[in-house]
């Protein structure tokens, strides 16, 4: 290839700056000169008359007026020299500019003209510097797919920007990698992890002291500025060769400047302020083995000229290189293989939670940089997260939550189930433990020691001003109205919302509670959304056979974008999705569920369905307890459903997606669904009793109320009855009397005939809170269906309370022939001891 080199030097004075210039052809001057200062004046006047065309908003006006620049051009630098020396110039010859002048590199030289013979425009490379300086090694070429890393910083364009380079990467050998976050740190991490061919960054570059600088996201929310020098000294080790793309708030010159400073540490820095959506023609030579000077100009339309939208012109690419060549980036000889690079960025679910855990957390970026600095810095103290189901509030909350614990919050998950809503009295009982387990035991004391609700409100919310503990509050509930159903929770969310110091809170629900619709200004709602298309088509992406079929072309771009359209955005079974498509198992339209599940063997599926009666993580002994399996087979069998992401693990435990569990429970003939839920609650009442819930990473009062719900399922009221006694036992110590009489109302709404133990804990609940009438109510009842000395005693304590003393004598003496009848003189002691008073 010929190499036509332009140099241009500093001359002059510095009350008359004026430039010198030499042009070498087949290694002889051809021309050389000194520009007078009304010359040099006319360079800086190019040089901004192109940029201004390009940020001009009539095509036509701005096209008609290149011809005026590249005459203007020609005439000051090509003019001289020997005669018919441009008539030597070769076909493929390439313009060489050399220059430390940085408004000279700037020259839109692609416009000239140097030969007839010369189509499809001039290959033109720009040196910073002076030739037989110090160059840098030319880059490696590398085995493909081409490795694409791309991070957009524009707010307003990024998922646009995103989408299309996703799309334009559809049937070409060619592997993207999308920086979630945008930060700096994530840049330099992800380059040196995923080594990539090339970057591409669509950033907003700005003139900065004589120097520019590009702005990135950072972890507070706002826009870190980054110097040329800074990022080539962050990247130099991991990449050869960086696309500049501008934002639209950015200076086209400051990219042009930025790309000049970066070549100094990078062999191939190329300014090209472009849509992304325009630039895959460029891909695509570079991906089929192209040099970057090649897929730069193997095609006419790469060169400057309309941009498509309407507003301004296409600029030429600039490509900036110090190194000593430029070749291919791929190398053809070597064998394809796609990298190991993990671009998902897997959230786990907080302990003892079986929601926010996702295998490809994508597309909330807008949300974390907004919502994680104002959590960290105060600014917001609680934080509402609403939104329908499958939306991703647990995920984002659970996302949040890892930001703060790196920030110095201990974290305190509350988790709610069907079989277990968030209660005041769970809410208290997991503070106190968590105070207690980090050595707080006083305080855990003090939350327990008053029985007035307000006062135990009151002293958790000092608890939470004084630590850096982060409540979480996942899937709260709220009744018809949209209030929360409990009262004293309900007046606890009431003054958290007012402040909470040093503590923060972030909740998850269907929608606000209605309780303040209008909240003070350090408690936020946040409406979480579908992703963009850009994001749910990545996440697909993400799964390496998924990425495999697109870049042979076996799927299309528009093909998976019907899946985000059939799911509103929404990431409910996003994960499901990608598998199955990584299979290739799933029609258009199909419900990903039944495109695995097919893949299941008969007696596995069934396992499947009956081990989604659980909300909860549990352990393969659970899971074979469901399932009617022994522990060996149950691990092999969660094994086979996590291989289809039907399950997923946490250590030791295994949970069924949320978003699958009704429509796997479904298929299961009544009897059968009834007969799961006895099997696991018979489970996890086994396991409280036996003092081993923290293997479930939960307290016992939680796994007793899951084993409660599953026999409520069951419809074995008795046993029930039995558990939810157990339940009340521990309440009443605690002083819970409201939740008490929640549990077992719930009880007798479904069953009211035949169980007494309810009833009886109902009297004594109100007994307890001196509520002598209802007590007596409720232990009438009681003794109707179950004549047991113990409803009779507490029967007649009731109505001695209420003064109706032979009524109470009656009652007591009943109660003491029972007990003496069954030798149980323990029980007739206490009877007499209340007749005596």
């Amino acid at each position: 290839m010929q190499d036509i080199i332009i140099k241009v030097s500093e001359a002059g004075t510095a009350a008359a700056r004026t430039f010198a210039y030499e042009i070498i052809a087949d290694a002889l001057v051809a021309a050389q000169g000194t520009l007078t200062p009304v010359q040099t004046q006319q360079v800086y006047e190019i040089g901004s008359q192109y940029f201004s065309l390009l940020e001009a908003k009539g095509q036509e006006q701005a096209m008609s007026y290149l011809p005026l620049l590249r005459d203007a051009l020609a005439h000051i630098f090509l003019e001289r020299g020997e005669q018919g020396w441009r008539e030597s110039i070769a076909s493929d010859a390439r313009l060489v500019i050399s220059s430390s002048i940085p408004e000279v590199l700037q020259l839109p030289w692609e416009l000239l003209r140097f030969s007839p013979s010369i189509d499809g425009g001039l290959r033109v490379v720009r040196r910073p510097g002076i030739i037989g300086g110090s160059s840098l090694p030319r880059p490696k070429a590398s085995a493909g797919p081409l490795r694409l890393l791309f991070l957009a910083s524009d707010s307003i364009a990024r998922q646009e920007e995103e989408k299309a380079v996703l799309e334009m990467a559809e049937g070409l050998e060619m592997e993207v990698v999308v920086c979630e976050s945008g930060t700096r740190q994530e840049l330099k991490e992800a380059a040196g992890k995923f080594r990539p061919h090339l970057l591409h960054l669509a950033v907003t570059a700005k003139s900065v002291g004589g120097g520019a600088a590009v702005y990135l996201p950072d972890r507070s929310g706002g826009m870190e500025m980054i110097s040329a020098e800074d990022l080539a000294q962050d990247l130099q080790d991991s990449v050869s060769a960086i696309v500049l793309s501008g934002g639209e708030m950015g200076s086209a010159q400051a990219l042009h400047l930025f790309c000049q400073r970066l070549s100094d540490k990078i062999p191939l820095a190329l300014a090209w302020d472009a849509p992304a959506a325009l630039l895959r023609p460029f891909y695509q030579a570079l991906a089929a083995g192209a040099d970057p000077e090649d897929a730069l100009h193997a095609q006419p339309e790469m060169t400057a000229g309309p941009s498509g939208t309407g507003s301004g012109l296409l600029p030429f690419p600039a490509l900036y290189s110090q190194a000593a060549g430029i070749g291919p980036m791929i190398d053809s000889q070597a064998r394809k293989s796609a990298s190991e690079f993990q671009a998902c960025l897997q959230i786990p679910a907080l302990p003892g939670l079986a929601e926010g855990r996702t295998e490809c957390f994508v597309g909330r970026r807008a949300e974390t940089s907004r919502l994680y600095p104002a959590l960290r810095d105060g600014g917001v103290h609680t934080l509402v997260i609403t939104g329908q189901d499958g939306s991703g509030k647990s995920s984002l909350a659970a996302y949040l939550c890892r930001l703060l614990a790196e920030a110095g919050y201990a974290i305190l998950p509350i988790y709610s189930s069907p079989n277990n809503p968030i209660t005041w009295t769970r809410l208290l009982e997991a503070a106190a433990s968590h105070l207690k387990a980090e050595g707080q035991e006083v305080q855990a004391k003090e939350l327990l020691g008053s029985k007035a609700p307000k006062d135990r409100m009151a002293s958790l919310v000092d608890v939470l001003r004084a630590n850096r503990l982060l409540l979480v509050l996942d899937g709260l509930k709220l009744d018809r109205g949209g209030r929360i159903s409990d009262p004293y929770l309900s007046q606890f969310y009431l003054m958290m919302i007012r402040g909470l110091g040093a503590g923060r809170a972030i909740i998850t629900s269907s929608s606000l509670p209605s309780e303040a619709l209008t909240l003070p200004a350090r408690a936020w709602q946040w409406k979480t959304e579908g992703l963009s298309q850009g994001a749910f088509v990545r996440r697909l992406l993400y799964m390496p056979a998924v990425a495999d079929r697109y870049r042979k072309g076996e799927i299309s771009f528009a093909a998976l974008a019907e899946n985000h359209r059939i799911a509103s955005g929404l990431p409910l079974r996003l994960d499901q999705t990608a598998r199955a498509l990584s299979l290739d198992d799933m029609a258009a339209g199909e419900e990903p569920l039944a495109a695995l599940t097919c893949r299941l063997e008969r007696d596995s599926l069934n396992a499947l369905c009956r081990a989604s009666v659980y909300d909860i993580a549990v352990s393969p002994t659970g899971i074979a307890a469901a399932c009617g399996l022994t522990i060996e087979q149950a691990e092999s069998s969660a094994r086979s459903w996590q291989a289809l992401s039907l399950a997923h693990s946490s250590g030791e435990l295994w949970t069924v997606p949320s978003a699958l569990r009704p429509a796997l429970v479904s298929r299961l003939p009544g009897e059968e669904i009834q007969s799961a839920h006895r099997e696991a609650a018979g489970f996890l009442k086994s396991l409280a009793e036996a003092g081993h819930s923290g293997e479930l990473g939960l307290s016992r009062l939680d796994v007793l109320l899951e084993a409660r719900g599953h026999y409520m399922a069951a419809e074995d009221w008795q046993a029930a009855a039995a558990t939810t006694g157990r339940i009340s036992s521990y309440l009443r110590r605690r002083g819970h009397y409201e939740e008490i009489i929640r549990l077992n109302r719930e009880l007798l709404d479904q069953e009211s005939h035949s169980l007494a133990g309810p009833a009886a804990w109902m009297g004594q609940a109100y007994l307890d809170q001196k509520d002598f009438k209802k007590a007596g109510q409720w232990y009438e009842r009681a003794v109707q269906i179950s004549p047991e000395p113990a409803n009779y005693h507490g029967l007649g304590l009731s109505l001695m309370h209420q003064e109706s003393y032979d009524q109470a004598k009656e009652s007591l003496q009943k109660a003491s022939d029972a007990y003496n009848e069954a030798g149980d003189l323990s029980g007739q002691a206490a009877v007499l001891s209340s007749l005596a008073a």
